[in-house]
């Protein structure tokens, strides 16, 4: 689905960075891009996620209905 938006998700190790480095979202060249710690669980990625794509414009945008909830949840 992010791809749909154009959003780029990239999982990489993040442990032992340096400098260290968290998990995020940035824009950069008009393009939005959502950096995950793959070491994560799963269920934080997803939170991560959702967490992310909040800060995105998406009123005009179809997402199926328990994708939308999920992100309703995830509000900041």
């Amino acid at each position: 689905m992010a791809e749909r938006l154009g959003v780029v998700v990239s999982e990489r190790n993040l442990k032992g960075t340096n400098p260290p480095t968290k998990s995020g979202i940035c824009k950069t060249g008009g393009r939005y891009i959502v950096v995950i710690d793959k070491t994560e669980p799963v269920a934080g990625r997803i939170e991560l996620l959702a967490s992310c794509l909040n800060r995105i414009d998406l009123d005009n945008v179809y997402l199926m209905p328990a994708i939308r909830t999920v992100l309703e949840k995830k509000e900041i």
